[in-house]
């Protein structure tokens, strides 16, 4: 068979599935280091900063900073 594209020989090697190798381990999805970082900031530090902002922004002083989200 020939490389439609350079014109050299190519040989097709038959795709070898090794079924046995596989271990429970390696099928078990586990976060990585940067997946469980992410995972961290989004669940627990954004939304306690938001609490802050918000805390800070609803006792202010300024009538139109307490008014903000509310319909």
């Amino acid at each position: 068979m020939k490389c439609k594209y350079c014109g050299t020989l190519v040989s097709k090697s038959p795709s070898r599935f090794e079924g046995d190798d596989l271990h429970d381990e390696e099928l078990t999805p586990f976060p990585d280091n940067t997946a469980m970082a992410l995972i961290v900031i989004s669940t627990i530090i954004i939304p306690f900063f938001g609490l802050i902002v918000g805390g800070v922004i609803s006792f202010s002083d300024d009538g139109h900073k307490r008014d903000t989200g509310k319909a």
